[in-house]
């Protein structure tokens, strides 16, 4: 990004080699299709289609069938989690809700379980299978950071509230997934267990600047009460 190469010119350079019919699981075109939607943004262009780079390496057929193959792939009632994998959303990292495919996906999603109500397949158990309890909330304070992807994160901030509570998942564990472990947080710790089973808090040493007065703090706090109640 720093050299300001065009997304035609990146495009060329990495994609020279590969097959037009391997394009659309290929690692380094997903990869692509963010550099090109940072770079027109970075630039304060129109966010280009990926159509004309594709075209200018393989000719305007291939533009058809890359865009066919996405067509077919979303037309198979192949399973969410298939087409998760195939848009190699389980190797994006923290910032997969950005990703230029995965509101494409997140549609299929939603049409695969109204078709399918016995199969339905839920985004955060994808996030968890892939990610972690420690990715998962790496994943929710990056797409927090963005307007387009705050709404989704929020929601899956809740859902994840609620499958910790459900599955009485310890405020201690929730912690750490909650507060990501930020630097001096972990050393001060300090839990307490009366004979009622009621689990409290009474010191933390260490707090790194801010985290007693962030969100996620606040959020934990409430799930510790909620835990106990």
């Amino acid at each position: 990004m720093n050299d300001g190469k065009t997304p035609g010119y990146v495009f060329k350079m990495f994609l020279i080699d590969a097959k037009v019919d391997d394009l659309l699981t290929n690692p380094q075109f997903i990869a692509w299709t963010k550099y090109a939607n940072e770079f027109y943004e970075k630039n304060h262009a129109k966010i280009a289609s990926m159509a004309p780079a594709i075209a200018a390496l393989y000719g305007d057929d291939a533009v058809f069938g890359v865009l066919d193959a996405i067509q077919r792939l979303l037309s198979s009632n192949q399973s969410p989690s298939h087409v998760f994998k195939v848009f190699n959303f389980d190797n994006t990292g923290y910032e997969v809700l950005s990703s230029p495919l995965f509101k494409t996906w997140f549609n299929y999603l939603k049409n695969f379980n109204n078709k399918n109500p016995d199969k339905k397949e839920s985004l955060l158990n994808l996030l968890y299978r892939y990610y972690q309890d420690h990715g998962v909330a790496r994943i929710l304070e990056e797409a927090m950071k963005n307007p387009s992807t705050v709404k989704l994160a929020m929601q899956l901030q809740d859902e994840q509230y609620r499958r910790n509570l459900l599955s009485k998942n310890s405020p201690e564990n929730t912690f750490y997934a909650f507060i990501l472990a930020k630097p001096g947080a972990i050393d001060g710790l300090h839990f307490k267990t009366l004979r009622d089973g009621t689990i409290y808090l009474p010191r933390l040493s260490k707090a790194s600047d801010g985290l007693l007065s962030s969100s996620d703090f606040k959020l934990w706090a409430k799930y510790l009460e909620d835990f106990n109640a």
